[in-house]
């Protein structure tokens, strides 16, 4: 399973060109259990030739926490603050 967060840019408010800033993979790698989850994360910056900043997040509980802390977590993992 892979949670996919995306973030655009609406210019001109609803309605008006999309562009696409950037998108993060957060794929589980399977290797957890039914309360906890491992991580693989790969950010992609559309505004930047450079490489995709990668980080794991593991032992993460996905049944007792919202998916806004697993992106928290994946952002943090990558070097974001």
């Amino acid at each position: 399973m892979t949670v996919v967060v995306k973030v655009e840019l609406h210019k001109g408010g609803i309605g008006g060109e999309v562009v696409d800033l950037a998108t993060m993979h957060i794929i589980n790698d399977g290797t957890g259990s039914t309360t906890r989850g491992n991580y693989n994360v790969r950010i992609i910056r559309k505004d930047k030739l450079i490489s995709p900043k990668t980080g794991r997040v593991e032992n993460y509980p996905r049944v007792s926490l919202h998916v806004f802390n697993l992106v928290a977590r994946a952002l943090a993992a990558c070097g974001y603050k």
